[in-house]
């Protein structure tokens, strides 16, 4: 009896041992910065939040369609920290395209009311003014989709694409882009918590400036 009571405990021990081990690896890697990170980026939100940000500058003379066309348009950014101390940071193509569509579609609907906002004029003089050239709201809009380039802006987005090196030291995130060199100043605040990665302080020049308005800025694994 004794003989089986000890090796009862032994297999307890050992697999209070696993247990540990395996919840230890779970912590650790649930911690870590390393992974792929996505933030989803809504684009009625991003302006509101900018408000009178020089990169915002002029599109509030478009008026509330305009805003309306944005209302629902999302687009993923993605972060990926590598073990080997690199990052990536760019704008998920998929989601850039599928913004660009949508954006098109209610553009078909709005797109009467976007240009007597912007002119001055309104809906039905828009449309008369159209008619005396020989023109439909369809053929203005198939002329604009003519002019904007999917394939190009796609093309830039990837070559705006940032990578470089980083580092993580108490609870800051330093990014520093190739063939750039570290400035200690530079910082991202993070807060990190299992598969979620909250940003919630960017000092001015850092990566993710420019999204300071929107802060926290919360990207999940």
């Amino acid at each position: 009896m004794m003989k089986k009571f000890t090796k009862w405990m032994a297999f307890a021990l050992v697999l209070t041992l696993i247990l540990a081990l395996t919840g230890c690896a779970n912590s650790k890697d649930a911690d870590t910065l390393t992974g792929t990170w996505k933030y989803t980026m809504d684009f009625s939100k991003a302006m509101a939040a900018a408000g009178d940000a020089e990169e915002m500058e002029g599109l509030e003379e478009l008026g509330d369609s305009f805003k309306e066309m944005l209302n629902g348009l999302t687009m993923v950014m993605v972060l990926e920290l590598k073990e080997d101390q690199t990052y990536s940071f760019y704008i998920d193509e998929n989601s850039a395209k599928a913004a660009v569509d949508a954006m098109m579609s209610k553009m078909s609907e709005l797109m009467p009311k976007l240009v007597a906002e912007m002119t001055g004029m309104s809906e039905e003089d828009v449309v008369k003014a159209l008619e005396s050239q020989g023109k439909s709201m369809d053929d203005m809009l198939k002329e604009y989709a003519g002019e904007m380039n999917t394939d190009e802006m796609l093309k830039d987005l990837k070559e705006s694409a940032s990578k470089g090196t980083y580092r993580f030291s108490d609870g800051k995130l330093y990014m520093t882009e190739e063939g750039a060199v570290e400035n200690p100043a530079d910082y991202a605040v993070v807060e990190l918590k299992g598969n979620e990665l909250r940003i919630t302080e960017v000092s001015e020049g850092a990566q993710f400036d420019e999204y300071k308005s929107l802060l926290p800025l919360v990207f999940v694994r």
